[in-house]
């Protein structure tokens, strides 16, 4: 029946969205992950998703966002560098932010993540 092939197709759908996502890199993830937290202001998520040694510096650029009502737009993140254990990761897209009614575009584009392996989990550990 035309029911159930329009069922099929949707589960078929839903695979190759599932498939797509889970290709994405481990290091592309968590940068992404990271700008998530940054703006909605999840420290509990944030710590997890950076090294020890990044944690004040990733607090400190979160609570930059405090007041400013920050908002992801078209985010997008690739591997530009691979070294093996540690990869740059460079994002398009903005940070929008509200100064005094003023909305603000922070260009992601300007600077790469270090995201390096740490005991077999993927952090951010800075940026250049």
């Amino acid at each position: 029946s035309m029911k159930k092939i329009t069922y099929v197709l949707v589960i078929l759908l839903m695979v190759v969205i599932l498939v797509s996502c889970t290709a994405e890199e481990p290091a592309v993830q968590v940068v992404e992950a990271y700008l998530n937290a940054v703006v909605d202001q999840d420290d509990v998520t944030l710590q997890k998703l950076v090294c020890e040694e990044w944690q004040f510096d990733a607090m400190m650029e979160m609570d930059s966002f405090l007041a400013v009502n920050p908002q992801l737009q078209d985010l997008s993140c690739s591997v530009v560098e691979d070294t093996g254990d540690s990869q740059l990761v460079n994002c398009t897209g903005n940070i929008l932010a509200t100064y005094n009614e003023e909305q603000q575009e922070i260009d992601l584009s300007l600077r790469n993540y270090i995201v390096n392996e740490v005991s077999g989990e993927w952090l951010v550990c800075g940026h250049q």
